[in-house]
């Protein structure tokens, strides 16, 4: 699991404020999906965006369908750095498997430190925001991380 094998040479320490952000949203993220327990990789981005923008509706994967195989992660997990800026984020039903479009959506509006969790296979993007911006500054900041098992394995 990550704890012992994520950054941190297996101590338990960290190596970056980075990192215990990654395992803090990690045990969030399990809470939600036991399976992430099994977890032994994280990938994390960063997104900092004007208000009005938004971003595309995506899968997220692992290897970008390197190998015809697309590996989705267990779970995928967006933590807001800023609130009140920016649209929130949509969240589908829709699958790759989906035979139709999505029937169902989620939207999670952005507010500082909360962290949205969903199964890692689903598509979902940003709605941009609406209107003029209320506050400074005038971007929205949230990292997103996917946690996935050990290479090779696809879900």
């Amino acid at each position: 699991a990550i704890p012992g094998g994520y950054g941190g040479g297996g101590d338990g320490g960290y190596e970056s404020t980075m990192d215990a952000v990654v395992r803090h949203v990690w045990k969030v993220a399990a809470k939600a999906f036991p399976a992430a327990k099994a977890a032994t990789r994280a990938e994390w981005w960063a997104h900092c965006r004007p208000h009005a923008s938004g971003h595309q509706m995506h899968f997220d994967s692992d290897d970008e369908g390197l190998g015809r195989v697309i590996k989705h992660p267990i779970c995928s997990a967006v933590v807001y750095v800023t609130g009140g800026i920016g649209g929130p984020t949509l969240v589908t039903n829709q699958t790759p498997r989906s035979k139709q479009l999505a029937t169902r959506g989620w939207l999670v509006g952005p507010e500082e430190g909360r962290v949205a969790v969903f199964d890692g296979e689903m598509l979902h993007g940003v709605i941009p925001g609406r209107g003029v911006c209320p506050a400074l500054p005038s971007t929205s900041a949230a990292a997103a991380a996917g946690f996935s098992s050990k290479p090779g394995d696809a879900r």
